[in-house]
């Protein structure tokens, strides 16, 4: 069952208003030491589709909860201010998390791929990810 701020969330993205769209896979990389993930071509609908989950998910934003950017770059300080994290907006590295680890063979089988997103999910962390709620576009 979804707590009263899951709901409200849930309702905000409920409102995001887009439409199926192709991504392009790139490079395989890491974050956090620990995740394979493959970075996925910048489009003209991808970043429309991140700056309006954006713009539904800044009210729900609470700044001094969230893990300060210690770095030097100007503009991360301000998106961190802004929205509680330096990765977002003009700081986001759209990606697809593959698994842990660093599996050489994906390196070539992956890069080049397409596929048609048809939907996003709001998901959380407890000891696993869970999915909350997934959305159409």
């Amino acid at each position: 069952a979804k707590d009263a701020a899951e709901q409200q969330i849930a309702a905000s993205l409920r409102d995001v208003q887009s439409g199926p769209f192709h991504i392009v896979l790139e490079q395989i990389d890491s974050f956090d030491n620990d995740a394979c993930v493959v970075r996925v071509q910048e489009s003209r609908e991808l970043k429309e589709l991140h700056y309006a989950i954006l713009l539904r998910l800044s009210g729900f934003v609470e700044v001094d909860l969230s893990q300060p950017y210690c770095g030097k770059d100007p503009v991360r300080q301000s998106l961190w201010k802004t929205y509680g994290s330096a990765y977002v907006a003009d700081g986001y590295t759209p990606h697809v998390t593959i698994g842990h680890g660093h599996p050489k063979r994906a390196k070539k089988c992956l890069k080049g791929r397409t596929w048609e997103v048809t939907a996003f999910q709001l998901s959380k962390k407890k000891e696993s990810w869970q999915t909350i709620e997934t959305f159409d576009l």
